[in-house]
């Protein structure tokens, strides 16, 4: 369930259609129709279609158990992590390496 606005949710599997109201139907916080199936008329949400499209993304990816996203470049965020350890290490050696080849004095 995810929430349009206005007290209201809906399912994200439900959702068909996300319209953007022009801006001379906006007003007192109107800001979407959601069209969900079964039901004949659209849901009039105070949220944006970026908003609600991305919560029943998150919702919809969340149900079929795909890892969740840290917002960089799609990467999954246990990636993430570890990619940007992995490349910390291999700083941490190339300055290691590059130290041991100055000559002493």
């Amino acid at each position: 369930m995810i929430p349009v606005g206005y007290g209201k949710f809906v399912r994200a599997d439900r959702i068909f259609a996300l319209v953007p109201l022009e801006p001379a139907e906006r007003g007192e916080g109107r800001r979407t129709y959601v069209h969900v199936d079964g039901m004949s008329e659209p849901i009039v949400a105070s949220r944006s279609e970026r908003a609600i499209l991305a919560d029943a993304e998150a919702a919809l990816a969340e149900a079929a158990g795909v890892p969740r996203r840290d917002g960089r470049l799609g990467t999954p965020a246990a990636s993430a992590s570890a990619a940007s350890a992995s490349a910390r290490i291999a700083r941490s050696e190339r300055e290691a390496t590059i130290g041991s080849d100055m000559p002493s004095t």
